[in-house]
């Protein structure tokens, strides 16, 4: 054989480091540091936010009781005003009790309010309106269910639900009261509850 002859070389075996050394190298595809740290940056703020909306953000313990005491002589307006235009015995029998005990439930939570720095003459403007405006509203409702000829069963599901709403009321000022305070406000929710059940029994029987 011609020793010029191209000769069959054998194959030659590469360590596997030496394979990966030479393999082109495969893009990274997470995030870059610059997301990532925009990211971790927005995480931050977004705790403060919340821990201040949480904590620190919140209604003071004097709008707590201002919006109980306004909202107490909402209902006590309400039903001052309807009971005489109310048809059925039984109901204007339930509403007198409803007076009765609002009656009794302002003056120990105008006192309460007061003691938790509320100041009945100098209640903000815009919280006062906010108010008049939520009464009038009412009003209006109840003027409208006069018309159609369907105020009894309107006026006693309005009230239950208005007994409802005071209810959540008393339970954020309860948050914040003394022991003494607290007594009174569960011995006013226990009556007005009494109530509610009264209006809500009167509505499901017409």
């Amino acid at each position: 054989m011609d020793p010029n002859q191209y000769q069959p070389q054998p194959p030659q075996n590469y360590s596997i480091d030496y394979l990966d050394q030479i393999a082109p190298s495969q893009p990274k595809t997470g995030p870059s540091p610059l997301i990532m740290i925009v990211a971790i940056i927005g995480g931050l703020l977004a705790m403060i936010i919340f821990g201040f909306v949480v904590f620190g953000g919140g209604t003071s313990n004097t709008d707590k009781w201002t919006a109980l005491y306004l909202r107490t002589n909402t209902i006590d307006s309400v039903a001052r005003k309807q009971g005489p235009l109310l048809k059925d015995p039984s109901l204007r029998g339930i509403n007198t009790k409803l007076l009765l005990y609002l009656s009794n439930a302002h003056n120990d939570i105008k006192t309460a309010a007061e003691q938790a720095g509320m100041v009945s003459t100098k209640i903000a403007k815009e919280v006062s309106a906010k108010e008049k405006a939520y009464l009038s509203d009412l009003e209006t409702k109840l003027e409208d269910a006069k018309v159609k000829a369907v105020l009894d069963r309107t006026y006693a599901r309005e009230m239950s639900y208005q007994i409802g709403v005071l209810n959540s009321l008393m339970q954020q000022a309860y948050n914040t009261a003394g022991p003494k305070t607290k007594q009174t406000l569960e011995d006013i929710n226990t009556n007005l509850a009494a109530i509610a059940k009264q209006l809500s029994d009167f509505e499901d029987a017409k």
